[in-house]
């Protein structure tokens, strides 16, 4: 079973107060961001991510997620942008009992891949495969 996922790089926090903010959502924010608004995009991804989920059944115990980014900014950076993505998703997966966890004996492949520029819908598609279970782990000398 594969599934698509879209996962937002943008977040608008809003102010009764003041103007809206656009944040990005990387590693960067997540450092420096205080822990309500933290757990406030927490909850709203999730919200966000649950009906694109609801219909896929419970997966076997090992699968793997696939993630292509659409950058807004040819100076952001992957590695910034994506554990985030990945978080959030795997959160939401084990929320919904989806996956049993995203230990390494149930997530055993994760890749990261830059797929091209969006500057109208920047974003991170997530692909989710089922994995057999016989599924053996590869190593560095598989790929040398």
């Amino acid at each position: 079973m594969t599934t698509l996922i879209t996962i937002p790089v943008y977040y608008t926090q809003q102010y009764k107060t003041k103007e809206d903010k656009t944040l990005f959502l990387g590693l960067n924010w997540f450092r420096n961001a205080f822990f309500h608004q933290q757990n406030q995009v927490k909850r709203d991804m999730h919200e966000l991510l649950q009906p694109q989920l609801k219909h896929i059944s419970p997966m076997p115990e090992k699968y793997s997620v696939s993630y292509f980014y659409y950058y807004k900014s040819p100076v952001s950076d992957l590695p910034n942008v994506g554990p985030m993505a990945s978080k959030w998703l795997m959160d939401t997966l084990q929320e919904l009992r989806i996956v049993l966890n995203d230990n390494v004996k149930c997530l055993v492949e994760e890749h990261y891949y830059v797929a091209g520029k969006d500057t109208e819908n920047p974003r991170i598609e997530a692909i989710l495969t089922s994995l057999p279970t016989n599924y053996t782990h590869k190593q560095s000398k598989d790929f040398l």
